[in-house]
């Protein structure tokens, strides 16, 4: 791109290029990268969910009473418990989860980089995109609640890691290969390879069949579906069935999963992502039948999964909905990156306007993440700025606004990180360590910039491959070290301390005691005080799978609603109406509701099989222990509170009932006399 890029930044093209030809030095600095952009915590976000299904599987069903696994959940869909629950009861959960993510981890950038080296020729848009897609969050669907690169250890990056390599087989052609691995990859998570499946499937049939027998076949097929979804009988039967009211519950707890739920982001991701790959069918492949066909069936795959979802939203059958169709859309995510580049590539240096306004757009794209106000600013800032210094400087106008673009992205960063330096101290009494690790604080952007800088300067640095090596392996190892050391878990997690004060008082004889606990955190009841978990809201996540598990999860909600409240109001850093309204809809109560009273506590301990309740609200003459923090443990933790309120009351519920049992009985014993 010699008209576009100054002097240095074409020098350092063409390192990148040389780098290309080294692909050990390439992969290693892939490793190191996503080490620094987005580092690991393997028992964050969903692996607590999937934590609790591997210990329970270890145990020989010991966790089986608790309200997430009680009626069924998705761990009935797949295999990732039978195959991890035996490694957890030889060596620990959090060894086991943070082992196998350095594993599939490893795979799954192996596997991108087989998959983008294949679709694209050119060295510098491959490499370039590569660094993109193992830096960036990659989110898809709604919400932002699931992305492509997760870094937390789930079945989903299994699924996605041998769906990759079926995809690059596909692409070569290797279709019985491809096969095999989409097998392996739905065994491990079936959701994450359907995609896969679609594509292998439409790529198979439309190079073996003709054209006009392929057609054929793909509209007997929609038909075929339409019937099975327009007779409720048959779509009953094979799909079995979900009731407005399971839907509305699933819509209240997890409404990311309804297309109508998702915002002005979410909708521009999706356009994006059907618009590239069909921009490279018509554009970038028209005389490559094999990577054509490929985007082809790729876009039928995504439309196929997005439909899918939109119908699974308003009709009355249940598998089609807990199959989650969209999930197909994590696959053209990561064809974003390689189309969209090579996409900017062209338009970029073609003599129409349109065509570098819209190279612009795209660039714009990659540079956003949340869209915010603030954000925003940042680059109307920057880009006038840029542009500005390009006419000074006389350099192409197009490379000025480029410029600003990334500048941009780099000044929102580095307002997040002014923002989270000035809150840490409130950010560190809700959030620990390995929890900040996925609030994606590095861009994608500083990081091509800085590579294409050092290229630049030091082009031929035998160093590169030790210390990509060094960087990719220490970075994981110190922050794993850091969240099991038991010291640093006592006294500079927020909730250590008081975790291994809840495992020493819980006690029940022949099963695992049923705890609530209002700190939002059951993955510290299910790993280290190795208790059920009565209700937290990760838990709603089980709605979805079992009418019984929603309308349990659903009345547990109503029954602590006012503990919840109260530690949510806690953590709220910034008024947020949207949160609030979907927390009121949850529990069914005012966001600003009373605190908690002693009836409210009661009426909680009376609940069947509920035999602890672990709250930071005192009622005198009720609890069984207390734990207050340490002066020396608040001060370790930056001058912030240990806890939501420092303190931590534990209350046996068969004493809380028997307590007011009594108490009942003293008011009304002067009356029957």
């Amino acid at each position: 791109m010699p008209s576009v890029l100054p002097a240095w930044l074409s020098s350092a093209a063409d390192g990148i290029r040389n780098l290309a030809d080294r692909p050990w030095t390439l992969f290693l600095l892939l490793l190191a990268l996503n080490a620094i952009a987005r580092p690991c915590s393997s028992t964050a976000h969903d692996a607590r969910l999937y934590s609790l299904q591997a210990l329970n599987q270890a145990e020989h069903g010991a966790y089986a009473d608790d309200v997430f696994l009680r009626y069924g959940s998705q761990d009935q869909f797949t295999m990732f418990s039978h195959l991890v629950g035996p490694i957890v009861a030889a060596i620990g959960l959090r060894p086991t989860f943070f082992v196998l993510y350095l594993v599939f981890n490893t795979l799954f950038i192996f596997a991108l980089f087989r998959l983008i080296r294949t679709l694209v020729d050119d060295a510098l848009i491959a490499t370039v995109a590569l660094i993109f897609l193992v830096t960036a969050p990659l989110s898809y669907g709604g919400g932002d609640i699931f992305t492509v690169h997760e870094q937390f250890f789930t079945p989903r990056i299994n699924g996605m890691t041998f769906t990759l390599l079926a995809l690059e087989r596909i692409l070569r052609g290797g279709f019985a290969t491809a096969l095999g691995l989409l097998l392996v990859g739905a065994l491990m998570h079936p959701l994450m390879a359907f995609g896969g499946m679609l594509i292998w499937a439409g790529c198979v049939a439309s190079t073996y069949l003709p054209r006009g027998v392929f057609v054929a076949l793909l509209c007997a097929a929609l038909v075929g579906v339409v019937t099975i979804l327009g007779i409720p009988a048959l779509g009953a039967r094979v799909f079995g069935t979900m009731d407005d009211d399971w839907h509305e519950m699933i819509r209240v707890a997890v409404g990311y999963n309804y297309p109508d739920t998702w915002n002005l982001k979410d909708w521009l991701n999706l356009g994006v992502s059907f618009a590239l790959p069909i921009a490279g069918c018509l554009s970038l492949y028209r005389d490559d039948a094999p990577r054509q066909r490929f985007f082809w069936m790729v876009t039928l795959a995504g439309a196929a999964g997005f439909v899918a979802t939109i119908a699974a939203s308003v009709l009355p059958y249940a598998l089609l909905f807990q199959g989650q169709p969209y999930r197909v859309l994590w696959i053209l995510k990561v064809l974003q990156a390689p189309v969209g580049f090579l996409l900017i590539a062209r338009w970029s240096q073609s003599s129409s306007v349109a065509a570098k306004i819209a190279a612009l757009a795209l660039l714009a794209f990659f540079c956003m993440t949340h869209y915010l106000v603030i954000e925003l600013m940042m680059f109307a800032i920057a880009a006038p700025i840029s542009l500005f210094v390009s006419r000074m400087r006389q350099e192409a106008c197009w490379y000025g606004a480029a410029r600003g673009l990334a500048l941009g992205a780099i000044g929102w960063m580095g307002y997040r990180w002014v923002f989270f330096a000035i809150q840490r101290e409130h950010i560190a009494r809700y959030f620990d360590l390995n929890e900040w690790v996925l609030f994606d604080l590095v861009s994608p952007i500083l990081l091509l910039v800085v590579l294409c800088i050092a290229i630049h300067r030091w082009p031929n640095s035998r160093a590169q491959r030790w210390a990509s090596a060094t960087v990719a392996l220490s970075v994981p190892v110190i922050l794993f070290a850091a969240e099991i050391a038991p010291s640093y878990r006592h006294a500079h997690s927020r909730l250590g301390a008081e975790t291994a004060f809840v495992a020493d008082q819980v006690r029940a004889d022949g099963k695992r005691p049923s705890v609530y606990c209002s700190f939002g955190r059951s993955d510290l009841l299910w790993i280290d005080a190795r208790t059920t978990s009565y209700f937290s809201i990760i838990q709603t996540a089980g709605v979805m799978f079992n009418r019984r598990t929603a309308e349990e999860l659903q009345r547990r909600a109503e029954v602590v609603a006012k503990f919840e409240m109260a530690r949510q109001r806690q953590e709220t850093l910034t008024p947020d109406p949207s949160k609030e309204a979907a927390l009121s809809a949850l529990f069914k109560v005012d966001f600003h509701c009373p605190e908690p009273a002693r009836d409210d506590l009661i009426r909680l301990c009376r609940e069947p099989g509920l035999d602890y309740v672990v709250i930071p609200h005192e009622f005198p003459g009720l609890y069984s222990a207390k734990y207050v923090t340490p002066a020396s443990e608040v001060a370790s933790l930056h001058g912030s509170k240990h806890g939501p309120d420092n303190r931590v009351f534990v209350y046996e519920c068969q004493k809380v009932r028997t307590v007011a049992e009594l108490a009942f009985s003293a008011r009304t014993a002067p009356r029957e006399r």
